[in-house]
């Protein structure tokens, strides 16, 4: 039915193909973005059962990030953590594509953050949600304080798949 192909690069003629083989099926194309980076990748075709397959995408880690797909509910952002690709969140990806200006980043260190490293000072790690409750601010407020407080290299992220943990640079 399906045969196991193997791919170095991002090729248009092959993802019409790939389109050909899979139009009538269940699936969700993943279409590489056509600019740089180039994605290596290795598509891999398993058959389920007689009616059903599934493309499996091995995507070995890259030096140059982050990588975008488009998928059919848009454009979403990967990353590697140990032999995983996760689906970063939106604070990583912007932390990602803002980290990439050299430049230094500010923040006025008031009354919230300073409850926010007591907070860290007894508890390992906060996330998005926790922190959004803890200083009683909407979570996109929150978001935006977590990604400002990880570009000035106060906190880090750590990526996981149940969501991200933000947890202080210095102990």
């Amino acid at each position: 039915m399906f045969k196991i192909q193997e791919v170095n690069a991002y090729d248009p003629q092959q993802v019409k193909a790939l389109q050909k083989l899979v139009k009538d099926g269940e699936h969700q194309l993943l279409e590489f973005k056509k600019n740089k980076p180039i994605i290596p990748f290795t598509e891999t075709f398993i058959n389920i059962s007689e009616n059903k397959q599934v493309i499996k995408y091995a995507i070995p880690e890259s030096n140059v990030k982050p990588h975008s797909i488009k998928t059919n509910s848009g454009w979403r952002t990967f990353i590697r953590v140990n032999d995983q690709c996760l689906q970063a969140s939106k604070e990583l990806t912007e932390v990602l594509k803002r980290s990439k200006k050299k430049s230094g980043f500010q923040f006025t260190y008031g009354d919230q953050e300073k409850l926010l490293m007591q907070y860290l000072e007894v508890h390992q790690f906060i996330t998005l949600i926790e922190c959004a409750n803890l200083l009683k601010i909407n979570k996109w407020r929150a978001s935006r304080k977590l990604i400002l407080l990880v570009l000035a290299d106060v906190l880090k992220i750590e990526p996981s798949e149940k969501g991200d943990r933000y947890v202080r640079v210095f102990q």
